[in-house]
């Protein structure tokens, strides 16, 4: 006679048997590093244990404090808790503190500086030189000389200690470029600008929004990228060459907005500073 049923027991060893065991690694390295990724204040809270003893038992009544505030325990999101805790390991750059002993006289809203790049361009390889000219790594040939690369920190083009500051807008070289190049702007524009080595290093702080002034810092800064190529191919900087690339600059601009059906967008941000080339 063949046997058609199973009993409970079977099916238990059957499922017993069968069930798909999961893959967990043993390897105590992997445990290690795991464990040490883990804030330890994190870690403090789990073993303290009692302290939540008190805690609400709905869930939707817990709160975690984030940056001061407390934000509910189901809403917080992962950038919230990733923010709240690298501000909690921020320090202030120390080139803060050259620059604010450099210019002693003038006054740093560093949170302002810290986003003129953002505002004027979306080009990383301009909002790289910015930060690097901010954070005073820049290599100009002063830079280089301390870094043990070039042997004199002296200028190519006049001789004199190539600092950042002279670098950019110190030079005999650049200060004639800076000098016709606020003539053209004013003219262009009807603006009267007077900006100082600091203005041409750090930029303009827009606090209005101005339309013109974010011009004038994106002008700024392509022109301190272009003195850049030019110093390091050895090549003269003058106006009409700057204005040419410019003018390029802008076509391809056109050109994107147009292809991302954002014409309205280049009418209000470019064309002023387009029609004036």
């Amino acid at each position: 006679m063949v046997k058609l049923y199973a009993t409970s027991v079977d099916i238990a060893k059957h499922s017993i048997n069968t069930t798909h065991q999961p893959k967990i690694s043993r390897d105590q390295m992997f445990y290690n590093g795991l464990r040490s990724a883990i804030l330890r204040q994190w870690i403090d809270i789990i073993k303290a244990g009692d302290s939540l003893s008190n805690a609400p038992t709905d869930q939707h009544n817990l709160t975690v404090k984030l940056n001061n505030k407390n934000v509910g325990l189901m809403k917080a999101t992962c950038r919230q808790f990733y923010w709240s805790e690298v501000t909690k390991l921020t320090q202030r750059p120390t080139c803060y503190y050259k620059w604010e002993s450099e210019y002693y006289y003038a006054t740093f809203d560093w949170d302002e500086i810290n986003v003129i790049p953002y505002k004027c361009t979306s080009e990383t390889y301009l909002q790289t030189l910015q930060y690097k000219i901010i954070h005073r790594y820049f290599p100009c040939k002063h830079n280089l000389y301390i870094w043990n690369i070039e042997e004199c920190d002296t200028c190519n083009y006049c001789k004199q200690v190539d600092t950042l500051s002279h670098y950019f807008a110190e030079c005999v070289t650049v200060c004639t470029f800076w000098k016709y190049l606020k003539t053209w702007f004013s003219h262009a524009f009807e603006f009267c600008i007077n900006f100082t080595p600091l203005d041409i290093l750090l930029g303009i702080p827009n606090y209005n929004n101005s339309a013109e002034i974010d011009i004038l810092n994106f002008v700024i800064l392509y022109a301190k990228f272009y003195i850049y190529s030019c110093k390091r191919n050895a090549i003269p900087v003058d106006l009409y060459s700057f204005q040419v690339k410019l003018k390029t600059r802008m076509v391809v601009e056109e050109y994107r907005c147009n292809m991302f059906n954002k014409q309205e967008e280049f009418q209000n941000k470019w064309s002023m500073l387009s029609d004036s080339l």
